[in-house]
């Protein structure tokens, strides 16, 4: 199994993927071909370098001719042929049955088409392919991007900006530089009506189900990878963290993780 100190891993999330993604290629006899969808910055594209992974991307854009660094450094003769953007939400620009393997961190809260997006990763999997990903439920108590309670909960609009308004004017989180409380609110409240789509797990499951033959909740995989990067670290909310996932029972900690924190499912053999 990956180590905690093998990489300089980011998170846990990213030491989770990693040792995700190596369980899988175990089972396999030629390199595994991955797609880090809605890459980023490609952190975890980066991370993964080196295993013997073949490495592609996709995210939604609309700046188009972007030069990504770590991209053109680790793939400098095709960066673009393997990391692609598009504006289109519906659509994952490449030709069917070419990945063994998605990985998605943090991405699903922001598909707005999310029945049409499962579709497509089956399409673009090859048949006994997986699907990893992580993102919160809308049963998370506190909004995953603004880090305000119920944040998410509350009707779009002028409400909700109400809502969010005495947090940035108290200082209880930071308004964005040179805008006011109520301005800083107004963008907030744009974004999360737009570019977030929080999710239940009743929806999520029935998509599972019927885009892939088999799939799991593997929260227990998450919280190891949580518990074996909380262990390097010597400040005492670590170590306090790390604590209590070792002495809450494992049930009731998949459960709180999962529905209240974020959620970590794993979806094989897609249906064509």
């Amino acid at each position: 199994m990956i180590t905690a100190t093998e990489r300089p891993w980011n998170s846990a999330t990213s030491l989770y993927i990693a040792r995700r993604v190596q369980a899988f290629a175990a089972t396999r006899t030629e390199p595994l071909k991955v797609l880090d969808m809605g890459f980023g910055a490609a952190t975890i594209t980066e991370l993964l370098h080196g295993y013997g992974y073949d490495q592609y991307g996709y995210d939604i854009s609309v700046n188009k001719g972007v030069v990504y660094p770590v991209i053109s450094r680790l793939y400098p003769d095709d960066y673009e042929d393997r990391f692609r953007q598009s504006p289109d939400e519906r659509t994952i620009p490449f030709a069917d049955n070419q990945f063994d393997v998605i990985y998605a961190n943090q991405v699903f809260e922001h598909v707005r088409f999310i029945d049409r997006m499962f579709a497509e990763c089956a399409r673009v999997l090859r048949p006994r392919g997986i699907l990893i990903t992580l993102f919160p439920f809308a049963t998370v108590p506190i909004e995953f991007h603004l880090k305000i309670p119920f944040a998410h909960w509350v009707p779009p609009g002028n409400m909700r900006v109400n809502y969010l308004r005495p947090y940035f004017a108290l200082g209880l989180r930071p308004k964005d530089a040179g805008k006011s409380a109520y301005e800083t609110a107004v963008s907030w409240e744009k974004y999360m009506r737009k570019d977030t789509y929080y999710r239940l797990m009743n929806e999520v499951a029935m998509l599972a189900e019927y885009y892939f033959e088999s799939w799991e909740v593997d929260t227990a995989g998450y919280i190891q990878a949580r518990r074996d990067m909380s262990a390097l670290s010597t400040r005492f909310s670590h170590k306090v963290l790390r604590t209590l996932l070792e002495r809450t029972p494992q049930k009731f900690l998949n459960y709180v993780i999962t529905h209240f924190f974020g959620a970590t499912l794993v979806m094989q053999n897609p249906r064509k």
